[in-house]
């Protein structure tokens, strides 16, 4: 008989226990953490929308819901000045003041003051940080036309009805908007703006 074996036999016995030992320590750390379970948002949101978040440990007692309060129980990067209220127990929306900022990028982040009416004291983990944004400013419609010339009423000149999804000026435009006829651009002059559309001179079209 190998005297080996029951050495090794109670090596790999130690070993799983150890092991074992440290999946129920990760499973209690975890279980003691405060999680998000469902949010009503995704990537991009709404510019007048209320965040949602649905956490899984119940926060708040009865005595606590369908209050609006300014506590801070989410820190939002860049600021956004808001209200919020629990829902249900482990329900919390948010509900900003003004419509969110258009083409801007967020971040969420769970703070301390989640636990301010909790029973449990659960861990805010650092790793729970949600990002999204608003519609990004984005070309909707583009038409070419004929139009009588501001110089000259017997001359037609080419332009373009250009419609964003927020409203643009003409200043913001000056230096970004660029228009090619092939692999050539076209100088343009800006004509006029109304809130979304922009209507554009195309000159030296060939």
């Amino acid at each position: 008989m190998d005297a080996r074996k029951p050495f090794f036999a109670t090596l790999q016995l130690a070993i799983w226990l150890l092991v074992l030992t440290c999946m129920i320590a990760g499973c209690r750390s975890k279980s003691n953490e405060l999680r998000v379970e469902h949010k009503n948002f995704a990537e991009e949101i709404q510019m007048e929308q209320n965040l949602v978040f649905t956490f899984d440990k119940a926060l708040v007692p009865e005595a606590h819901l369908q209050q609006w309060d300014t506590v801070n129980y989410l820190n939002f990067t860049p600021a956004v000045k808001g209200r919020f209220k629990w829902t249900a127990p482990n329900e919390l929306v948010f509900s900003p003041l003004q419509p969110f900022p258009p083409s801007t990028d967020f971040q969420a982040e769970l703070t301390q003051k989640l636990l301010r009416h909790s029973e449990g004291k659960y861990k805010i983990p650092t790793d729970e940080v949600f990002r999204f944004h608003t519609p990004y400013l984005n070309l909707a419609d583009a038409q070419a036309y004929w139009a009588k010339s501001d110089n000259s009423t017997n001359e037609l000149e080419a332009r373009l009805g250009l419609a964003f999804n927020y409203p643009v000026t003409l200043a913001a435009l000056r230096n970004n908007l660029h228009v090619y006829q092939g692999a050539q651009e076209v100088a343009v002059e800006l004509v006029a703006a109304n809130g979304q559309n922009i209507a554009v001179k195309l000159k030296n079209i060939a």
